[in-house]
């Protein structure tokens, strides 16, 4: 689809080279709808869409809008290298409190962090791991898409570095940022957890970001270069969801998507990784399910 087939069916007005039109995201305007065309719709360079909401509806909202109302077609863009773009939303500042946290931090090794990670038969210590010793925590640093740390997570540990009954802390505005465990590669992973991101790593040698939660897993900003995205779903209904969503966005911008699934009996790629260690190459599960997204 063309930017004049959208702007046309949602009725918007020309806009210099592009459309404003009314926003299909129900949510829009605390539900009451867009009174005032706000939704940018453009064609870009080499065919590609350009879709901005200036009231802040995010990509995933507005492409599963216009999916449903037959304007986009993820698999036909995907295969016509007809690639939408997102159009970055401005970042949070970085949060003075979790800068403070995170300055006062230490290297996971030999600390109840490294007691936590081995425990969960975890091997890898990123440099976006690290721990609170006064508090006894494991720091994630959530970095935005410009490389800035500007929001932390907190996991309480016990000194034998169990976790602790506490819930988990995030400090600061995620943003479109992850807990980067790796360097940016032409083929990425995504996952929700941190423990879950670095089991998937462990297993399959593929650099895992987690989003810190289902709810945000499609929105986590990839680099421009990256051409093949695997998401590392959780097994639950609120997991696989949020993985269907993320492929569906990445898969809208022309990338290669695989959802990536532990066996049924493994709640997520934690279990999956400490299965695999208690069984010690015997009878063990199938590998896991891998489907094309597209």
């Amino acid at each position: 689809m063309s930017a004049d087939v959208i702007g046309h069916a949602l009725r918007g007005r020309r806009n210099g080279n592009g459309w404003l039109v009314p926003c299909p995201v129900p949510s829009h305007g605390k539900g009451r709808g867009d009174r005032s065309p706000s939704l940018s719709v453009s064609d870009g360079d080499d065919g590609r869409l350009l879709l901005r909401c200036f009231a802040g509806c995010e990509f995933a909202d507005i492409l599963d809008e216009l999916k449903h109302r037959g304007l986009v077609d993820g698999k036909q863009l995907a295969a016509t290298k007809f690639k939408p773009s997102v159009v970055r939303r401005f970042e949070p500042q970085p949060d003075v409190g979790a800068l403070t946290i995170w300055r006062a931090t230490v290297e996971a090794q030999e600390t109840v962090v490294d007691e936590y990670l081995n425990r969960r038969g975890i091997y890898l210590r990123p440099k976006m791991l690290r721990c609170r010793l006064d508090r006894r925590s494991m720091v994630a640093g959530v970095q935005a898409p410009d490389g800035k740390i500007i929001a932390i997570q907190q996991t309480w540990l016990t000194g034998e570095g169990e976790k602790a009954a506490s819930k988990r802390l995030t400090t600061g505005n995620l943003g479109t940022g992850a807990v980067r465990l790796g360097a940016a590669n032409a083929v990425m992973g995504l996952a929700e957890g941190v423990e879950t991101a670095l089991s998937a790593m462990q297993m399959t040698g593929v650099t895992v970001w987690a989003s810190l939660g289902a709810a945000r897993l499609h929105s986590v900003e990839l680099p421009p270069d990256v051409r093949e995205v695997h998401v590392f779903c959780d097994n639950d209904g609120p997991g696989r969801t949020a993985a269907k969503r993320a492929a569906d966005v990445h898969t809208t911008l022309g990338r290669s998507v695989y959802l990536r699934s532990p066996p049924d009996q493994c709640g997520d790629w934690n279990d999956f990784l400490n299965l695999l260690a208690d069984r010690d190459g015997r009878d063990l599960p199938s590998s896991d399910v891998a489907e094309d997204a597209a």
